[in-house]
């Protein structure tokens, strides 16, 4: 809804003077509170300290039900005003600021690029919702929702229906909806909602500066968080049934015709998604650039001692190259099989407990759940065992020698890139072979089409869970390997070497229980006997009980 001209300028007067007053107050506030901040980390205290005091007006207003215009702006002005007042008496007047330690003015403005590019793509969708209205799943679900009725109630007591399947009714507000909803009181719109996200954004990029600055490398850690928040997120649709297609728009969809060419348009689209994932891979390929090259600065003392050892005439450094990529493989292997073994304990229960030809139409609801459970079950255990793998030789490669935990880095990287690469171009021709027998040669049922239904059972794990999957893999073990390798690099020079070595095989020796745990402890086995398959089980469907 767009507001009018007279609402616009008063809107536009009363969020200026809020957020100057809030803004001296989280500023002075600072100033009293930590005096020795500077630079980012001090505008970052700031911009904290301001949104804290900001939340905690409109808090108390909508507590007293009088989240009101008039309230708004008096009152939080007024606690920012006070705020500010109190900061400056208590502030001392010979407070010494830290200086932040100089970038180079190379990697601050490579940073400052990418910084900018996210911020551009963030600004589209901003812009698109200001120029045609918020259409999120979310956002039209509750967050909108909840914030226009506490701007029309001017309250925030009241409990929100939140889920139509448990029936549930939550206590809001959470912080986002009451600064919406201040927004709509202000300007009798919410026009300026979509515009709130580029806020956080802003305090997002600044804070990953300030989480490296101290080890100049607030560039590094500004690219990595950029890359991160630069991760798009899809929304899924459902379809109507036939019957309320026909009562509502007066037409009769045919189902069998719109599903014909679904499939034949998804194999562009498993085209797209081969093209699209290893992009994906190459933007954790991109922060995990950026965290190593910050553990080299810091091992080599700005690359002058040590230089010599990242190269493979050194052991560890092409030890660790050796084993970044077995662990890629490895990866590989576990991911897929905990999705065969799951695949294949669901289809045995669904042979055995499932009988559709005897009278029944469907399985029940019980049946349905069960063979959900089992697929969940079969994802946890995977992941459990992957995940602590990961983990655990993390660890155990950081204490072991700080080269070779670089060597392992940049291969799990490449490696990992290549491999992603692979594995979706592979999985997208095997489920783009069956769409081929399938839509065009027309031949569903065929010994032809179930051999290539077979190489989908591979191709699909590939394409949609071990490449995918090696993004996580790649921004956890670089992101958690910058902080183990510096702590064991204290610890060794502390004089615990031993310590160190002695930690890094017991990491070493839980890893590979967990890697043994990933493949024999998801294995298929043999549970299914020829018996089994064959002989026709209790039915347990709806219409046979």
């Amino acid at each position: 809804m767009t507001p009018s001209f007279g609402s616009y300028i008063g809107g536009c007067f009363a969020v200026i003077g809020i957020v100057a007053a809030v803004g001296l107050g989280g500023y002075w506030l600072r100033r009293w509170i930590v005096p020795e901040f500077s630079g980012a980390l001090a505008r970052l205290a700031d911009a904290t300290i301001a949104v804290a005091l900001l939340v905690l007006s409109l808090e108390l207003l909508g507590t007293l039900s009088i989240l009101t215009l008039g309230w708004i702006v008096v009152f939080c002005i007024g606690i920012g005003l006070l705020a500010a007042l109190l900061g400056w008496k208590m502030a001392g007047r010979d407070g010494h600021e830290i200086a932040a330690p100089q970038v180079q003015t190379v990697a601050l403005l490579i940073a400052l690029g990418v910084a900018s590019f996210v911020v551009a793509e963030w600004s589209f969708p901003s812009q698109l919702s200001v120029d045609q209205g918020m259409f999120g799943g979310d956002t039209t679900w509750y967050h909108m929702p909840f914030a226009a009725r506490m701007a029309q109630e001017h309250s925030t007591v009241h409990l929100l229906f939140t889920d139509p399947l448990r029936l549930a009714a939550w206590f809001y507000p959470q912080s986002s909806e009451l600064i919406h909803a201040s927004a709509i009181v202000i300007f009798k719109s919410d026009w300026l909602s979509p515009l709130i996200n580029l806020a956080w954004l802003a305090i997002a990029l600044l804070g990953a500066w300030c989480v490296g600055r101290p080890y100049k490398v607030g560039p590094a850690t500004l690219v990595a968080a950029a890359l991160v928040l630069d991760s798009g997120v899809m929304i899924e649709t459902q379809p109507g049934i036939q019957e309320s297609m026909q009562r509502e728009f007066g037409f009769r969809p045919d189902f069998e015709a719109a599903k014909h060419h679904l499939e034949a348009n998804d194999g562009a689209g498993n085209t797209f998604k081969a093209t699209a994932k290893p992009v994906l891979i190459g933007t954790a390929v991109v922060g995990a650039t950026t965290m190593i090259f910050s553990i080299i600065v810091m091992l080599t003392n700005g690359l002058t001692v040590d230089v010599d050892k990242l190269s493979i005439l050194h052991p560890q450094f092409l030890l660790g190259l050796i084993m970044g990529g077995a662990v890629i493989y490895w990866f590989t292997g576990a991911a897929t099989q905990a999705v065969a073994t799951g695949a294949y304990r669901a289809v045995e229960f669904i042979k055995q407990n499932i009988k559709l030809d005897i009278g029944s139409e469907k399985a029940s609801v019980e049946d349905s759940k069960r063979v959900v459970e089992i697929c969940t079950q079969y994802a946890q255990k995977g992941m459990f065992n992957i995940f602590l793998t990961v983990f655990f030789s993390t660890l155990a490669f950081a204490c072991f020698e700080p080269y070779f935990f670089i060597g392992y880095l940049i291969s799990i990287a490449l490696f990992g890139l290549y491999q992603a690469i692979f594995m979706a171009n592979a999985g997208g021709a095997w489920d783009n072979a069956k769409k081929i027998v399938e839509v065009e040669l027309k031949q569903k049922g065929t010994p032809l089409h179930a051999a290539c239904v077979v190489g989908d059972t591979v191709g699909d794990p590939f394409k949609d869970t071990s490449s995918v999957a090696m993004n996580p893999v790649i921004k956890f073990t670089t992101l958690f390997g910058l902080l183990a390798v510096e702590l064991a690099v204290e610890m060794t020079r502390n004089g615990q070497q031993t310590l160190t070595l002695v930690l890094s095989a017991i990491f070493l020796a839980t890893a590979m229980l967990f890697v043994w745990r990933s493949f024999y402890r998801m294995r298929i086995g043999e549970t299914l006997s020829h018996a089994d398959s064959t002989v026709p089980a209790e039915p347990r469907s709806a219409a046979a009980r």
